[in-house]
């Protein structure tokens, strides 16, 4: 991730939403953690500082599950 940032790649979520704390992608099995939200942020859009301007939204699909992992969507 310091490479991508030494890169100049901007996260589109910390970009979008610098002070949202608490907002996860990815949740263990174990039992009740994902309904507790406690996880980790392992899903990210990256993009070059030229892109910002095409960003319309980024958003978590938090009430999609069968998975550990919540989609994010992009919308450029």
């Amino acid at each position: 991730m310091d490479k991508l940032e030494q890169a100049n790649f901007v996260d589109v979520f910390r970009y979008l939403y610098p002070e949202m704390k608490e907002k996860y992608t990815w949740w263990s099995y174990r039992t009740g953690v994902r309904s507790k939200n406690i996880g980790w942020r392992l899903d990210y859009f990256r993009v070059s500082k030229g892109i910002i301007p095409m960003i319309i939204s980024m958003q978590h699909q938090e009430a999609v599950e069968g998975s550990d992992h919540c989609p994010i969507i992009l919308e450029l």
